[in-house]
């Protein structure tokens, strides 16, 4: 992200933190994104097709995805929170 742009998500890897710090966190939900987001950048609209194939290499790369969050080698670069605000 920073050779395309620098100023994209400058403070992200403090969000988490923050938010349990200022939030009550019911729940937060990471759906990972870190490769598959920079893999598919400007090319994802050529798997629109729902065809066995393309289902197949879109499985393969979700799980490989999958796979490297839970075994903690990279982390996952999306999530939804849901927080309440603190009594």
């Amino acid at each position: 992200m920073i050779l395309c742009d620098p100023s994209e998500a400058i403070e992200s890897a403090k969000i988490e933190s923050l938010l349990h710090k200022n939030f009550e966190v019911v729940e937060i939900k990471k759906y990972g994104g870190t490769i598959l987001h920079m893999l598919f950048n400007e090319i994802a609209h050529h798997f629109l097709s729902d065809d066995e194939e393309t289902r197949k290499w879109l499985h393969i790369c979700f799980d490989i995805e999958d796979l490297l969050m839970a075994s903690g080698d990279i982390e996952s670069d999306y999530m939804v929170a849901v927080c309440k605000k603190r009594k």
